[in-house]
């Protein structure tokens, strides 16, 4: 990664982190009209009760387009996950 790509990224993130608790206030603030945007506000930033499942494929798909092809995809993971796991328990 090149210095300029690096400081993007760096600011990047920095200015994810730092309004964090701005969006967080703002979906809080927006639960008074409509309560379910105060639930599972922690899913938002990756907070989940649950336990990871091992070997589990996260699929992450918000567009209509991306929840259709989401199963394809997940499909494809695990066969490329099935086909890996014998070579590497030999």
């Amino acid at each position: 990664m090149d210095v300029k790509a690096g400081f993007a990224r760096f600011v990047y993130g920095s200015l994810l982190r730092a309004l964090s608790p701005v969006y967080a206030l703002r979906l809080w603030w927006r639960g008074r009209a409509e309560p379910p945007y105060r639930q599972a506000i922690g899913e938002r930033f990756g907070r989940y009760a649950g336990t990871a499942v091992p070997g589990a494929v996260w699929i992450h798909a918000v567009s209509l387009g991306e929840t259709r092809a989401a199963p394809g995809a997940g499909r494809c993971a695990a066969r490329r996950t099935a086909v890996a796991a014998p070579a590497a328990h030999p």
